[in-house]
């Protein structure tokens, strides 16, 4: 025949258990989790004491609470910190089991107070169990009764089952509370940021707006919410696809545009848009930033530079043309001093007009301007030109110069000044990058698709691989402080002008073996260039 006592406590368990299943349920909140599995561990199992510390990922007090004759105590963690790491709850976090102790002065596990001599309260019992969930642990349940031998089996499996309730509770209740606090700072930053940030479905209709997107789009006249972002800016399908499809990828998209004023006017912007994770619902991020004082800037440098180099290059003209003149006037080749003057003089005036040209190309490409003195290119004559106007620098480094041209190879569509421009410049800094002796070599082949590839390679130190990507940005040098003088405006040109001519360019190197620059230019009649498609 069973023990009614056994079936009582049995049933009461049972009863307990149900009790905390459904308060645990309602329960989201870390602190209210934790007071309801304290106070219902002591009521069923009436220590004296006992505690509930949460743990960290990195098992560190996180949170924690203390009962003690009925009393509840909370956000004890900070005192804690230092029980974690001695005595039974230690040994507890370290083996990932549960403890049983009759009798606390008989096992070394339990931390030695000064209270447990046998002058004062003497031993003790005591049950300390981890609460885990998903493989984690995220806590420590502890009773104690204030002499030995007090707990039952049946109390032990009690509190067990009670942990593995409240392991699971505590540890949704920790991801609820980084949720809401992730939550929170998101919406702080959304609403507090100086930026307008508009947020919008995955269609484009705009859902929500932050206090500075309102602001902006007062200034403008538009409603927002309801209304669909391209109602009021031109977004480029190329760069995010015709759905926001490119979007996808998670990447930032940046892009200048207008905002339309409902009056006419306009406003220039630049537009940062992204994909948010799909658990917002797939919803878009734009900010919006106003650059109109940068766009003041930018016309005010361009209008200045323009004034600038073209104030140069006049003068630079009467120059050149005057030194011609003067070159026919005087006998030069009567004296070979006479004449090596006139050529560092002819060449450098050259340098010089080249380097203007270079500026105002740069400039006026950056802004978009299509190529406008393209023609069918002589290759056998600019390569003369070329390789003539590049020999003094190369000899006078004593390097040897090799150039290969494929046959039937004669002609390219181009500005022809401004594809002599990139291959002087190219061939320049061949020259200047490899050591006196070395070899630079310059070679045009066809391509089986039709593309001319220009190739100029050297043996000089190569390019450190953390420059590669960066190498044709502007003001941009291999090694500034050793290698040849110069402001890093060079390869940029390069850069421009073969992308102006619907080509590309990049280097290969390796660091000590030299480089090559090569770019590609379409062999057409110049019908595709610029061709609107």
């Amino acid at each position: 025949m069973k023990n009614p006592n056994l079936i009582a406590d049995s049933t009461k368990s049972l009863q307990l258990l149900y009790e905390l299943s459904e308060q645990l349920a309602s329960a989201l909140d870390l602190q209210t989790t934790i007071e309801q599995v304290m106070a219902l561990s002591a009521q069923y199992i009436g220590a004296e004491r006992g505690s509930l510390v949460v743990l960290d990922v990195d098992q560190a007090p996180l949170d924690a609470v203390l009962i003690y004759e009925g009393r509840m105590q909370f956000n004890n963690a900070a005192q804690f910190a230092d029980v974690v790491k001695r005595g039974l709850i230690a040994w507890v976090i370290e083996h990932r089991e549960a403890a049983f102790i009759n009798d606390t002065s008989q096992d070394d596990r339990w931390l030695k107070r000064q209270d447990d001599s046998p002058e004062q309260t003497g031993a003790k019992s005591a049950m300390c169990i981890p609460l885990e969930a998903r493989g984690q642990l995220v806590g420590v349940l502890t009773t104690v009764q204030p002499q030995p031998n007090r707990f039952t089996q049946a109390e032990f499996d009690f509190l067990k089952a009670v942990a593995d309730q409240a392991g699971v509770a505590i540890h949704n209740a920790l991801l609820f509370d980084s949720l809401e606090s992730m939550h929170r700072q998101y919406f702080e930053l959304f609403e507090d940021n100086i930026a307008s940030i508009i947020m919008t479905d995955p269609e484009g209709k705009i859902t929500k707006a932050n206090r500075a997107a309102y602001a902006l789009m007062e200034r403008i006249g538009r409603e927002l919410v309801g209304t669909y972002i391209s109602d009021f800016h031109h977004i480029p399908v190329n760069l995010v696809g015709h759905q926001f499809d490119k979007l996808y990828g998670g990447d930032v998209v940046t892009y200048d545009s207008v905002l339309e004023f409902l009056h006419g006017s306009t406003m220039p912007v630049k537009v940062s848009v992204r994909m948010l994770p799909r658990d917002i619902k797939g919803s878009i991020q734009w900010i919006f930033e106003d650059i109109s004082s940068q766009k003041e800037l930018e016309t005010m440098r361009h209008d200045l530079l323009s004034m600038v180099y073209h104030d140069i290059r006049s003068p630079l003209a009467n120059v050149i043309s005057s030194l011609e003149l003067l070159r026919v006037m005087v006998p030069v080749e009567e004296d070979q001093n006479v004449e090596d003057v006139f050529s560092v003089i002819s060449r450098s005036s050259n340098r010089i007009q080249r380097l203007v040209s270079n500026l105002l190309d740069i400039d006026r490409l950056e802004t978009g301007q299509a190529i406008v003195n393209a023609r069918m290119v002589d290759l056998n004559v600019l390569v003369d030109v070329v390789t003539e106007d590049v020999a003094p620098l190369i000899e006078s480094r004593d390097q040897h110069f090799t150039l290969q041209m494929d046959e039937g190879v004669d002609e390219v569509w181009a500005d022809e000044d401004m594809l002599r421009r990139v291959l002087i410049n190219l061939l320049e800094n061949a020259s200047k990058y490899t050591p006196v002796g070395g070899d630079v070599q310059f070679s045009i082949v066809r391509e089986a698709d039709g593309m001319l590839r220009f190739l100029i390679a050297d043996t000089g130190s190569g390019i450190p691989s953390d420059m590669i990507l960066t190498i044709f940005d502007k003001f941009t040098r291999v090694n500034p402080n050793r290698g040849p003088k110069g402001i890093g405006l060079g390869l940029a040109f390069c850069r421009l002008a073969v992308e102006a001519h619907d080509g590309r360019i990049w280097v290969e190197s390796e660091e000590g073996k030299g480089s090559q620059f090569i770019f590609e230019l379409p062999y057409n009649d110049g019908s595709m260039l610029h061709a609107d498609v």
